[in-house]
């Protein structure tokens, strides 16, 4: 209790100081970058000396999520629900960060536990709307937003969620409509235009989805995802190496953002440059779900940088799960065939020598 009390007074008086100012310095704290940074010193030394105290755990979680620390957020929440199981906060929180991590099966086993008791709850509903957007069950996300919507109707999250679920199944009106909606209600969420900008680029309409880019940049410049679409728009427009700087661009900016990493492996593929290429597609291959390819090209990457074994491994097992990819077949063969003329190589020395 003296723990808890003391850290809400040094909070208190943290916020509370007044900017010290002279005739030539004049600093004003960031708060994104101080003061959350203070308070997590203080529940680290709060925790330190009581680890099990769920209501610190839920407090660090929160500023773990807050900044992207998904794995860290996540040990401090389950440590939270261990020590307090009938906190329903606890688990939205632990939804949240799953989704974040892109743990959708373990999100949706969070907010079930708390289900029945916020039936009518508003982030509740959305988030279970998002997690069933990416399980592909689209008529229970819609189901689920629609709910939330008519809870509240103002939130620009229910129309931009609506937008993705039109824009997975290919309505793409819908989406347009909706993506629109929610810029309406909130102009300055990048990933609305993100959004527009992808499904006018699938059309080839690359003005109207440029335009879309430089409005979210417009509110957002260090947007990692819009600049990754203004370089997907260079490169479609033969601008390779302007797309590749935005490519970098967004990497520095999001190393989460693997589409372009996987942009960036390719581009020094492209430029025959196998090993400054390899590490990229390294990092990818966690994500053959969406990008099937990437095993494909770390193989290649291998073969040309001389790791024969481990190019004949992945490239097998591309071969084993895409009968049909003949680039790889090919590829395949060579490396059989170069292996093959080794071990003969080998073998013939052995022979020679023994004579």
């Amino acid at each position: 209790m003296k723990l808890k009390l003391l850290y809400i007074i040094l909070l208190t008086v943290l916020f509370s100081c007044e900017v010290r100012q002279d005739d030539t310095i004049r600093y004003i704290p960031d708060p994104q970058k101080d003061y959350t940074q203070i308070e997590l010193k203080l529940l680290d030394d709060a925790l330190f000396n009581d680890p099990d105290n769920e209501e610190l755990l839920y407090k660090r979680a929160q500023l773990y999520y807050k900044f992207q620390d998904f794995e860290k957020a996540y040990i401090d929440i389950s440590k939270a629900i261990e020590a307090d199981a009938e906190v329903a906060d606890f688990y939205i929180l632990k939804a949240k960060i799953l989704i974040s991590l892109q743990d959708y099966e373990k999100a949706l086993v969070a907010l079930q536990a708390v289900e029945n008791l916020f039936e009518d709850d508003f982030e509740l509903n959305l988030l279970r709307g998002e997690v069933y957007l990416h399980l592909n069950n689209f008529r229970v996300a819609l189901d689920k937003i629609n709910r939330a919507q008519h809870l509240l109707p103002t939130d620009f999250k229910v129309y931009l969620l609506k937008g993705q679920i039109y824009a997975q199944m290919k309505d793409t009106n819908r989406a347009i409509n909706n993506f629109i909606i929610a810029s309406q209600k909130r102009r300055d969420v990048p990933e609305i235009y993100a959004e527009l900008a992808t499904i006018y680029e699938a059309q080839k309409d690359n003005k109207v989805a440029m335009n879309y880019i430089l409005q979210g940049l417009s509110y957002n410049p260090t947007n990692a995802q819009l600049h990754f679409r203004k370089g997907s728009i260079f490169e479609n427009m033969g601008l390779k190496d302007s797309a590749k700087v935005l490519y970098q661009m967004a990497v520095d900016l999001d190393p989460g953002m693997y589409w372009a990493e996987y942009k960036l492996g390719l581009w020094y593929m492209d430029v025959g440059n196998y090993v400054a290429a390899e590490p990229y597609f390294q990092k990818v291959v966690k994500y053959t779900d969406e990008i099937p390819q990437a095993n494909y090209y770390l193989g290649l990457c291998y073969w040309y940088t001389g790791k024969n074994e481990y190019a004949l491994r992945l490239l097998e097992d591309v071969v084993r799960k895409d009968t049909s990819n003949h680039d790889a077949i090919h590829h395949l063969n060579k490396i059989r065939a170069k292996l093959h003329l080794v071990q003969d190589s080998v073998a013939k020395v052995r022979t020679d020598s023994i004579n």
